[in-house]
C-alpha cells in the first residue's frame, strides 16, 4: 500500500521508490501485485503517471489508514525496549 501512495503522490515509479530505498522495478511490481488483487489498472502508465478514477479512490481511503500504521509501527518500535 505504501508503494501505490508513493506512486499517486510522485507520479513517477522512480521518484516513489526513493523515500521506500527499493528499486523503480520493485515499485512496478507491487502495484502490478495490488492491481491483480483488485482485479483493476489503477494506474496509466504514461509520463506522468496517472491514477485512473479506482486510484483516486482506493488511495483516498486506503492513505489514512497506511499513516496510522506507520504510526503505530513506529510507536511499539520505541516501547519494545
Amino acid at each position: 500500500m505504501e508503494a501505490f501512495a508513493c506512486v499517486i503522490e510522485h507520479k513517477s515509479s522512480e521518484r516513489a521508490a526513493s523515500p521506500l530505498n527499493i528499486t523503480g522495478g520493485a515499485i512496478s511490481q507491487r502495484i502490478k501485485s495490488l492491481e491483480n488483487s483488485l482485479s483493476t489498472i489503477l494506474i496509466i502508465r504514461e509520463r506522468p503517471f496517472t491514477p485512473r478514477r479506482q486510484a483516486r479512490l482506493y488511495y483516498s481511503t486506503s492513505r489514512p489508514c497506511a499513516r496510522l500504521n506507520m504510526m503505530f509501527l513506529s510507536c511499539s518500535r520505541t516501547k519494545a525496549v
